[in-house]
């Protein structure tokens, strides 16, 4: 009498040699490899699908068939998701940051517009350059035109060395 293998045994010991290739090459499979679908005709007839696991080694295209078993596939899908997983969640933050990082140059760049007005400049994340408002800019234009110094185009020197206030009341910031 001769044994008989059934379908899910087939496919259990595929799965196991499957599992044992992916594991072995597990640096090649968690940058990349995937499961795809194919058909076949024969005699005009579409026959399938079968699944292979297709996969790049060494810059050429490889793949591992995996038969016409849909459950077979999508286990090895599943395998093939938790060894790529920390790879997509890396990219997907660095992807992320990069995001991140434009919109704060995109707003710095906004602030710095808006500090321009007051005669500031941002360097990193500090504010700098404050020795007149926007008023006091307008009459230091005019009192160069015509030869006269503003009172008010001069920092006002604190007790603080490293701080100008101006001397207008509108100017001063909120403590």
């Amino acid at each position: 009498m001769e044994k008989r293998v059934s379908l899910d045994q087939k496919a259990g010991r595929r799965l196991q040699r499957v599992r044992a290739y992916l594991l072995a090459h597990k640096t090649l499979f968690a940058a990349g490899g995937t499961v795809v679908a194919g058909w076949r005709r024969y005699r005009g007839r579409r026959l399938g699908p079968y699944f292979r696991v297709a996969f790049f080694e060494d810059g050429r295209q490889r793949s591992l068939y995996l038969g016409a078993s849909p459950e077979l596939a999508d286990q090895v899908r599943t395998l093939l998701d938790e060894l790529q997983g920390p790879l997509r969640r890396k990219r997907v933050f660095q992807r992320l940051n990069r995001q991140a990082r434009a919109a704060l140059r995109r707003q710095k760049a906004r602030l710095n517009e808006e500090l321009a007005k007051w005669g500031l400049y941002l360097k990193g994340f500090e504010f700098r350059g404050w020795h007149t408002g926007p008023k006091a800019a307008g009459s230091r234009q005019q009192a160069a035109i015509s030869g006269q110094r503003s009172a008010r185009s001069r920092p006002v020197q604190s007790s603080c060395r490293h701080e100008v206030r101006p001397r207008s009341p509108t100017l001063t910031p909120h403590h």
